[in-house]
């Protein structure tokens, strides 16, 4: 089982800051309320004690039912793999990492431009995550554009390619939802998976408060299988969101809430994630900013809702603006990544997203799996014992002599520091400016020929293929969302 990282080290925000939001959060749901655009939601908040208006699909939320609900929701859960070597405890107290679905683009390192993704290039990118020792879970990383079938493609190459956790985007309503429970199911019982968890699905309430039908219909049947999902919003600070730190993250831990809520009452104790990912608007250029400097703060306060509410929190680390491979994506990749980490986000996924949202790129995520490696050394700190405040080596060597030769420095120099392989030390004759990024595109390529993802049943394949075809015709006469 994988271990991830014990983060937590850092809290920027007070303990009444956060409950200032918590406070303006449940106040919120209960004077604004939420449209919910769906009649299942709406019998099941009225029956709840909602105060529910009908007419405009407005529900307001008691904070006692908030409360109910969150106290039903299990503070940790196995997440599953096809290899149960790769499982891991989802729980407050750890970190896990990973890519993200969603950009258009690839970054084509050796053209140094952007270009439309293919099939290829999705499946190249589960075997390299799959591959990667510090990416814990998987995602499709590329938006198929055009391809109504994109949520069944995704799905099917990371069952297929892949031994690690997977997770998804919300695509579609409920019966085409169902067909992806129906894939998941039959993989987990071939499997032998108990707890079906092989998958996460992400659904997003759309910001300002709102929880769109089809979003519904899609968490209704997720969450009837009591398959594992998150409820994070993406506010705009300025423009889907207020254009302040504290309004926006009220508004989104509203937002969270009020899909935590509808998950609890259709199924009690399902596996549920919480969070908020604000992006503020850069009103120079209409546009939402990835990383900024105070993301920082967003990575700290969604963490420490996790601790006050005993719930998993969902996070995003490893990202940057920039277009490319250079000192800006370097700097905001690091910074977004170790504050994640370090505030204690529990699922942390986006490593390798640039380009404000747009790119997704394989050796940047190559480059954070060994960031992360340097992030798990340093939340593991160090010891201080006897042998490691070493007196009585240093009483040996004496005044002004050398440590190289010593058994100590040997049988320490091997586990006391990380000695990294792609950010590597080199002699200045063996330095090029893209040095560390060639390596890991190097590597990327040796990682992907080397993958050899166990294949899954020729039986199970074939169904799979049967449930995605009835998807396919399906899909025709359903609304896509």
């Amino acid at each position: 089982m994988r271990e991830g990282i014990k983060g937590g080290q850092l809290q920027l925000c007070s303990d009444e800051q956060v409950e200032g939001i918590h406070e303006g959060a449940l106040e919120i749901l209960e004077r604004i309320g939420m449209k919910i655009e769906n009649e299942r939601a709406l019998d099941l908040l009225d029956e709840a004690g909602a105060d529910v208006n009908r007419e405009d699909e407005i529900v307001k939320f008691p904070p006692s039912l908030v409360n109910e609900c969150i106290d039903e929701a299990p503070r940790s859960f196995r997440l599953a793999a096809r290899d149960p070597e790769n499982d891991f405890m989802l729980e407050p107290e750890r970190s896990y990492v990973g890519s993200c679905s969603g950009p258009p683009h690839v970054y084509d390192y050796e053209a140094g431009d952007e270009r439309a993704p293919t099939r290829e290039d999705l499946v190249e990118s589960i075997k390299l995550q799959s591959q990667l020792p510090n990416i814990d879970m998987s995602w499709a990383m590329y938006t198929l554009r055009d391809d109504p079938m994109l949520g069944f493609i995704n799905l099917y190459e990371l069952l297929s390619n892949n031994d690690k956790h997977s997770c998804v985007l919300s695509y579609y309503g409920g019966d085409l939802t169902e067909k992806l429970v129906d894939m998941v199911e039959l993989v987990a019982e071939e499997e032998d998976v108990t707890n079906k968890h092989l998958v996460t699905m992400y659904n997003e309430p759309v910001s300002p408060l709102c929880l769109m039908r089809g979003a519904l219909e899609s968490q209704f049947a997720w969450t009837d299988a009591g398959l594992p999902l998150l409820s994070s919003p993406m506010p705009d600070m300025g423009a889907t969101g207020p254009m302040t730190i504290a309004g926006t993250a009220a508004q989104g831990l509203a937002e969270s809430l009020g899909g935590i809520v509808i998950g609890q009452l259709n199924n009690p104790g399902t596996p549920m994630l919480m969070g908020s990912l604000p992006v503020p608007m850069d009103m120079r250029l209409g546009s939402h900013c990835y990383f900024h400097a105070e993301r920082m703060f967003y990575q700290s306060f969604t963490a420490q809702w996790a601790r006050k509410y005993g719930m998993p929190v969902f996070g995003t680390g490893g990202v940057s603006d920039s277009y490319g491979a250079d000192y800006q994506n370097g700097a905001e990749t690091a910074i977004s990544l170790y504050g994640s980490i370090l505030a204690g986000q529990n699922l942390i996924h986006d490593l390798g997203v640039i380009g404000s949202g747009y790119r997704n790129s394989l050796e940047v995520l190559t480059l954070l799996d060994e960031m992360v490696g340097m992030a798990k050394r340093v939340t593991e700190n160090f010891e201080v014992n006897d042998d490691t405040l070493a007196i009585d080596v240093i009483e040996e060597v004496g005044h002004g002599e050398t440590f190289l030769s010593k058994a100590h420095t040997r049988e320490h120099g091997r586990k006391e520091l990380f000695m990294p392989d792609l950010m590597k030390k080199r002699e200045q004759a063996n330095w090029s400016f893209n040095a560390a990024a060639d390596a890991a595109h190097e590597r990327v390529r040796d990682l992907v020929e080397s993958a050899d993802p166990k294949p899954l049943p020729e039986h199970v394949d074939e169904e799979l293929q049967s449930i995605m075809d009835d998807a396919e015709g399906m899909s025709k006469e359903v609304d896509m969302v």
